[in-house]
């Protein structure tokens, strides 16, 4: 059961490296470590780091994930498996799949009192985290926390309102009224906050960890049982 843990050594190329209980370095989570500040700020790198890193922990750790073998850095469908039993089992979170107006399956993702106040910086940084080994060609897939297709989705919206405001008015919208299309479009995709005690990251069918073939075994997850 490997836990990591950050080492700092004195190296221009690999300044952090990230390994498990015997000393051996994980090379995925090394290289996210140290490449990361070329995309975030210093502050962010490392708390992105560290959220990484004790999320991978906990994945490793956990006995059902080594019984069905899955990978965290597996291929989408069974690193999203990963994510969901972590985050309804470790982090004690609530998954509610259901649908968003583009046509993607989306599944809330609600903390409870036992999760912690740092879910919505897990998430961020686990999107970040397969980005940035992807660039670097450290991971061959495409990213587990992003829908397929979504990004496409949303600019084909974009362009069809853009049209449709052309054509009654006889001008291209200002750049706000695109801006405004935009944000509707990813509304379903961001953070958002019902109360202040409460908040709730809502993800895309990727993000939201589970594919249509996979509907009976997010709703085993979410009654916290297993596949």
């Amino acid at each position: 059961m490997p836990t990591y843990t950050q080492i700092r050594i004195a190296s221009d190329l690999f300044p952090v490296h990230v390994v498990d209980d015997d000393g051996f370095p994980h090379t995925e989570l090394t290289a996210y470590a140290c490449r990361s500040p070329r995309h975030h700020s210093p502050r962010t790198a490392r708390a992105y780091t560290g959220d990484v890193v004790a999320f991978a922990s906990r994945a490793e750790s956990d006995p059902v994930v080594q019984r069905q073998g899955w990978r965290l850095l597996g291929p989408p469908d069974e690193a999203r498996r990963v994510v969901s039993h972590v985050l309804a089992t470790s982090m004690r979170c609530v998954l509610v799949v259901g649908r968003d107006r583009l046509g993607f399956e989306t599944c809330s993702v609600k903390p409870t009192l036992q999760t912690g106040r740092s879910l919505e910086r897990s998430l961020a940084a686990l999107r970040s985290f397969y980005t940035v080994l992807r660039l670097h060609s450290f991971y061959p897939h495409a990213n587990p926390m992003e829908a397929d297709g979504a990004r496409q989705a949303i600019e084909a919206e974009v362009r069809a309102e853009a049209e449709a405001f052309r054509r009654a008015r006889r001008r291209a919208p200002q750049l706000g009224g695109l801006l405004q299309v935009a944000r509707r479009a990813l509304a379903a995709g961001r953070a958002r906050r019902s109360r202040p005690d409460e908040q709730r990251a809502v993800c895309r069918r990727a993000v939201g960890l589970v594919t249509p073939r996979d509907g009976a075994g997010a709703r085993a997850v979410r009654r916290g049982s297993t596949h």
